[in-house]
């Protein structure tokens, strides 16, 4: 006989998590206006690669600096000058 598998609950996150969410797309929000109103495009917003998430990538002319989640910290250095 077949085993009938009953369906589980959804998760529902708590709302300190929900608030902390909202909080972080506020702020990269945020920072993607004021860095388009110092002349820079977006050229995407909460990127995912296999190492983590960038939250902004944004460019002016040859430079490209990008706002990182604290996961990525690990593997991302910031650009010289």
């Amino acid at each position: 006989m077949a085993k009938t598998e009953v369906p589980a609950e959804p998760k529902v996150a708590s709302p300190e998590r929900i608030a902390a969410f909202r909080t972080g797309i506020s702020a990269e929000s945020r920072a993607a206006a004021y860095l388009m109103a110092k002349g820079y495009r977006i050229l995407a917003k909460r990127y995912r690669t296999p190492h983590g998430e960038i939250d902004i990538v944004a460019r002016r002319r040859n430079l490209t600096p990008s706002s990182r989640s604290r996961r990525a910290r690990r593997w991302m250095t910031p650009p010289s000058r």
